[in-house]
């Protein structure tokens, strides 16, 4: 849900009382939202792998959750079809540095 909102609402918005528009079209803003929940998805797996081999789960979640953090917050901030890239590229890395190392630890406690 936060995937639609974000894409959505942040093709057209409202600065100091003017619009400011990106002319993001149904395909843009259909393919961006499509390659956030692709990134979304296909990080776990390959950024796991670098957590089981190099680093270690434990430490990864802390950095997974704050990058989700910038990510999300610089949906805020964003200005261009760069930015947004920027944002989805942050939320994805974030995304697949806690989502697979946070099942991997709570597989540990268990």
């Amino acid at each position: 849900m936060a995937d639609y909102y974000l894409c959505y609402s942040s093709c057209d918005f409202w600065r100091n009382g003017r619009k400011w528009s990106w002319a993001l079209g149904k395909v843009e803003g259909a393919a961006m939202q499509s390659n956030l929940v692709a990134f979304t998805y296909l990080a776990p797996v390959l950024l796991g792998f670098i957590a089981d081999k190099l680093i270690g789960a434990r430490y990864l979640i802390p950095v997974g959750l704050v990058l989700m953090g910038l990510g999300y917050g610089y949906a805020g901030f964003v200005g261009s079809h760069s930015s947004l890239w920027i944002m989805i590229i942050l939320v994805s890395i974030g995304t697949g540095f806690f989502k697979g190392n946070l099942q991997a630890v709570v597989g540990r406690i268990v």
